[in-house]
């Protein structure tokens, strides 16, 4: 349970699903994130919502495991891997202010998306440093847009569910046990995730912690059933209703986007687990998500997640105002010919070099605090 491949391969192709949701729209293509095939090619709402139920599942994982440290070691590791990468990626962020805003409004051929960026980028310029300030600290998602507009979205658009996953760390110890220790994982997950789904209705702020926290929960529940499964005390009829159960209530209530990454986490665990029996189908998406591509996506996830949009804003400038272009799909294939290849490259420097480094170093010394009981004891 240290280390599962198939879920590091999935994180990796949803972080490569991010890219080119905000790359195709960028490189000027015609697609709305709310209609036709846009909403699955422009709109990350899908791949983010993958995120954080793998975020849930991992965080259930680590707290729940016999070498657990206390809350101090726990948010030494999550800090260390999660803040170096993010405030390069800011730092960067903002140097190309003015360049991302020059790239965005130059383009002769704007996409859907572009005023919004341009408008969530000067946001950013008038209002600098009380964005900057709550960006540093990843708590800019915990200040509603009706005090500080496009805090969500200021400097790095992607930066809004980073905030949402730090607030999650710094609850998650005083809700784990409760969330992975029901006396039923088929009701009792039910009824929270309903009402969990409510809170979100009354927090729509999608970077603001209580809009997510049924995913989260669903993750850490996977855990949990995974355990009773693996166990004897799960039946296979009961983990396949209870996931029926969280899928319809997330389309029914949260919409098709948030919908449809539930179906694909539910195929990933279900084929990671063989749960029915060793399907074609299940060798298929395992074959897939352990393969080494996958396995590199992986390792570059958090990085490519981070940059991108720096390095997509900064390549466009360059194609519009240093090489330019006479027609839309040149300026299209080129953005994205060029860009994906740079964003791997640069995702891969910096995770070798900065990532993976700082990961070690917070492991490091997060073993070096008092080691404790685990801040909830593992689930039987």
């Amino acid at each position: 349970m240290e280390k599962i491949h198939q879920l590091d391969g999935l994180r990796g192709w949803m972080s490569l699903w991010v890219w080119f949701a905000h790359g195709l729209t960028l490189a000027s293509l015609d697609l709305h994130k709310d209609a036709g095939i846009g909403r699955l090619l422009a709109n990350g709402g899908t791949p983010v919502a993958v995120f954080i139920l793998l975020s849930g599942f991992v965080c259930a994982l680590m707290l729940t495991r016999d070498d657990s440290t206390g809350y101090r070691g726990w948010l030494t590791r999550r800090f260390f891997r999660l803040f170096p990468v993010y405030l390069l990626a800011l730092a960067l962020s903002v140097m190309a202010l003015d360049l991302s805003i020059s790239a965005l409004t130059d383009n002769p051929w704007p996409s859907p998306r572009t005023e919004d960026r341009i408008d969530y980028l000067l946001a950013s310029r008038e209002n600098f440093w009380p964005h900057l300030l709550l960006h540093v600290g990843l708590l800019h998602g915990l200040v509603p847009e009706s005090m500080l507009p496009y805090t969500s979205l200021a400097f790095m658009g992607q930066a809004w569910s980073l905030s949402l996953e730090w607030q999650f760390y710094l609850v998650v110890p005083f809700l784990i046990g409760w969330i992975t220790r029901p006396r039923s994982l088929v009701v009792v997950p039910a009824v929270t995730v309903a009402a969990l789904l409510l809170l979100a209705r009354l927090t729509p702020q999608d970077s603001f912690l209580g809009s997510h926290l049924y995913l989260f929960a669903i993750g850490a529940y996977t855990l949990a059933r995974m355990k009773a499964w693996r166990a004897g005390q799960f039946s296979t009829r009961e983990w396949v209703v209870a996931m029926a159960i969280d899928t319809v209530l997330v389309l029914g209530l949260a919409g098709g986007t948030k919908g449809l990454g539930m179906l694909i986490w539910a195929a990933t665990v279900f084929a990671m687990l063989n749960v029915g029996g060793d399907h074609a189908a299940w060798r298929a998406v395992n074959g897939f998500l352990n393969h080494r591509v996958s396995q590199f996506l992986a390792r570059v996830s958090y990085s490519v997640y981070c940059l991108h949009m720096v390095v997509l804003l900064s390549f466009s400038w360059l194609l519009i105002h240093v090489v330019g272009f006479e027609a839309r799909w040149q300026y299209a294939t080129a953005l994205i010919v060029t860009a994906l290849p740079a964003t791997l490259l640069v995702a891969w420097a910096v995770t070798s070099r900065l990532e993976e480094p700082m990961i070690a170093l917070g492991r490091r010394l997060a073993s070096g605090t008092r080691t404790v009981r685990p801040v909830v004891a593992a689930t039987r």
